[in-house]
């Protein structure tokens, strides 16, 4: 057997001040551009608790904000 990194997992990532902002990874092929608002929702962080009618805001297919009470932004969908 020999291992084959095929997905560049083996190599550091770029460090921020590398990419201009705190968005890392590729953007999803075919993620909206602009703003989505996902509302009343059971959200599942990974680093916190549920957050039961909740508020997702995504901006260019990245994650802006999460969390309970968001003021939506005007502009999105």
């Amino acid at each position: 057997f020999q291992r084959v990194d095929a997905f560049g997992l083996d190599q550091d990532p770029p460090a921020l001040s590398e990419l201009g902002d705190a968005r890392v990874g590729p953007r999803a092929p075919g993620a909206p551009r602009g703003a989505v608002a996902l509302v009343g929702g059971t959200l599942h962080p990974i680093d916190g608790p549920d957050i039961e009618g909740g508020t997702l805001i995504l901006r260019d297919g990245y994650i802006e904000a999460l969390g309970k009470g968001l003021a939506i932004p005007s502009d999105a969908r």
